[in-house]
C-alpha cells in the first residue's frame, strides 16, 4: 500500500460518499511564489549564474554511512 493505491482508494471514497468527482490538484495552477528567490530551472543559465558553473568548486565527500537513492 503506498501513495499511489492511497490516492485511488481516496478519490473512490470521495466519489462515492460525496457524489461528486474529487477535486484535480495540478502544480501549475498553484501560484507562482518564490520567496526565496531560487532560479528557475529554464532556462539554464540562471542555474548557472547561482551556482556556478558545472565542475567548479565541487568536491566528494567520505560520508560515515552508506546513502542509498530511494522513492516510488
Amino acid at each position: 500500500w503506498g501513495p499511489q493505491p492511497a490516492y485511488a482508494y481516496e478519490a473512490i471514497r470521495e466519489k462515492l460518499e460525496a457524489r461528486a468527482e474529487p477535486v484535480v490538484w495540478r502544480p501549475e495552477s498553484l501560484p507562482d511564489l518564490n520567496p526565496n528567490d531560487w532560479p528557475n530551472q529554464d532556462p539554464e543559465s540562471e542555474l548557472t549564474a547561482f551556482y556556478g558553473d558545472v565542475g567548479i568548486g565541487q568536491t566528494s565527500l567520505d560520508l560515515p554511512y552508506p546513502h542509498r537513492l530511494s522513492w516510488d
